[in-house]
């Protein structure tokens, strides 16, 4: 395994991690006030997990057709921030339930397709 390889791995377990703390906050807040004003620590790992998605990107020089799916996860974390209101509530939950997963499915692909690249 090449150095590149390792830490890109690194970057991809960096990624989950990352990735599952943001879905698990979505999924386990029920009112309206705690998706729509983020704890400080929500938007850091946001920050962290954009900053490594542009570090992956120069890591590695191929583009996946799945690279873009993270844009839907983020902007279904950031969106009730500007737009929940209480008629929306609970379409905000939906989109956050439903929307968040899209931070972890890239990552995922990109875990299979580094192991597929290796053997």
């Amino acid at each position: 395994m090449r150095t590149s390889q390792i830490v890109q791995g690194i970057v991809l377990i960096l990624l989950l991690v990352l990735s599952g703390w943001i879905v698990s906050y979505y999924w386990n807040m029920q009112t309206l006030d705690a998706i729509r004003v983020l704890p400080r620590y929500i938007m850091y790992v946001c920050l962290g997990y954009v900053i490594l998605q542009i570090l992956k990107r120069f890591l590695n020089r191929r583009r996946y057709w799945w690279d873009w799916l993270y844009y839907i996860g983020l902007a279904a974390a950031m969106l009730p921030t500007f737009l929940g209101s209480k008629e929306s509530e609970g379409m905000m939950h939906i989109l956050t339930d439903f929307g968040t997963p899209f931070l972890v499915i890239p990552v995922v692909l990109d875990i299979y397709a580094l192991f597929k690249k290796q053997s």
